[in-house]
């Protein structure tokens, strides 16, 4: 026979992995950030269900204090919040693009060596026999 608990676990895990879906699957930064929260509360009942006790209060008082203050800041900063205006959420389309070769070919010159010689480095080649003892 089926518990009660093993009910209750599977209603919050489905209602923890609905609510994470929805945060994606909406164009409204406020219901994201209530989903959000939705979804973790459902974490935190799981913990609760799972008798640990200690975790489900914290994870419900943590992160609704938290995605509280993430949507007071996301009404007072978004240009549309409510996401009605049906604008995209992407800016600077060009400068992203840009960014992204910048940390690519960052990435390549940390891979394969510095840019430019560095002037009076006290290490030298990169041997350990070139380090001055009076560092």
């Amino acid at each position: 026979m089926i518990s009660i608990q093993l009910i209750l676990l599977i209603i919050f895990g489905l209602a923890a992995i609905w609510f994470g879906w929805r945060v994606f699957m909406t164009s409204s930064m406020v219901r994201s950030a209530l989903s959000l929260l939705a979804s973790m509360v459902a974490i935190g009942a799981l913990f609760l269900v799972m008798e640990a006790e200690f975790l489900g209060v914290l994870q419900i008082m943590m992160m609704g204090t938290e995605m509280s203050i993430m949507a007071i800041f996301m009404m007072m900063y978004m240009m549309d919040p409510g996401g009605l205006g049906n604008m995209d959420m992407t800016h600077q389309k060009n400068r992203a693009g840009n960014g992204s070769g910048h940390f690519c070919r960052l990435g390549y010159h940390r891979n394969t060596g510095p840019v430019a010689p560095r002037a009076n480095s006290p290490v030298g080649n990169g041997n350990s026999e070139t380090i001055n003892d009076d560092f």
